[in-house]
């Protein structure tokens, strides 16, 4: 039995409520909750060190220069490796990553990644010509 009974009475509640659950399912799903807790402790973690960051370190604004995307590739369509999964999507270029040889990719269809020049296949953009002789 774990601790996590004594906050969440789990069987108590089911039993009362006569509830078919065999002790094993029970068993996983205070598991998964206890998971959870400690993802949730670790979540507040996150976000009270992220707020005292923030706090020290003022951002640097400058309201009359807007943000600067250089690069050779920002606003070219292109079909890129996506970090998570490892599979290709199509995505627009929208400024330089967060490393030499980077692209801030934004996915058609989920969030934005630096993603490697290698894992990036223009398909709209400048077009290539062939060399005249």
């Amino acid at each position: 039995s774990s601790g996590i009974n004594a906050e969440w009475p789990l069987r108590p509640g089911l039993k009362s409520a006569d509830i078919p659950i065999s002790p094993k399912s029970i068993a996983l799903l205070e598991a998964e909750m206890k998971l959870a807790e400690t993802f949730l402790k670790q979540s507040e973690q996150l976000r009270d060190r992220s707020s005292a960051t923030s706090e020290e370190e003022p951002k640097k604004v400058h309201p009359d220069k807007p943000p600067k995307l250089k690069g050779p590739l920002v606003g070219y369509r292109v079909i890129a490796r996506n970090n998570v999964d490892g599979f290709y999507y199509r995505g627009t270029v929208i400024g330089p990553g967060l490393k030499p040889k980077e692209h801030l990719v934004e996915f058609d269809d989920f969030d934005q990644q630096c993603i490697s020049g290698g894992n990036l296949i223009p398909i709209e953009g400048a077009t290539a010509r062939p060399r005249a002789n």
